[in-house]
């Protein structure tokens, strides 16, 4: 638990540092090559039918995918309350944010 502000957004800012330096390593290259030999390879349309058992649970290859989707959205989600708590400005994301509209001279929906 933090006790202190500071201690939080100093683990904030290495835990971000962190998250950028694994994505700066990531090109274009490396995204298109297989995982690892014989464990999975990426998949094509033809087998996102395909199932495998995660957690004693079939699912198909598809639905993980729209998993993947929606947990990235639950996150961002997470994140823009912070952001918000924290007086920055939200990116539009799924259109104008209720600030965008004020910005704008619109009156937002209540």
């Amino acid at each position: 638990m933090f006790t202190r502000i500071e201690d939080f957004a100093l683990e904030w800012t290495g835990e971000a540092e962190l998250t950028a330096s694994v994505l700066d390593l990531l090109t274009d290259a490396s995204l298109g090559q297989e995982v690892i030999e014989g464990r999975r390879t990426q998949w094509k349309d033809g087998t996102l039918f395909e199932s495998v058992v995660i957690n004693k649970e079939a699912w198909l290859n598809g639905s993980s995918l729209r998993y993947s989707i929606m947990h990235q959205s639950h996150h961002r989600g997470q994140l823009t309350v912070l952001m918000r708590q924290a007086g920055l400005q939200l990116p539009n994301v799924y259109g104008p944010t209720y600030e965008t509209w004020i910005e704008e001279g619109v009156t937002p929906l209540a």
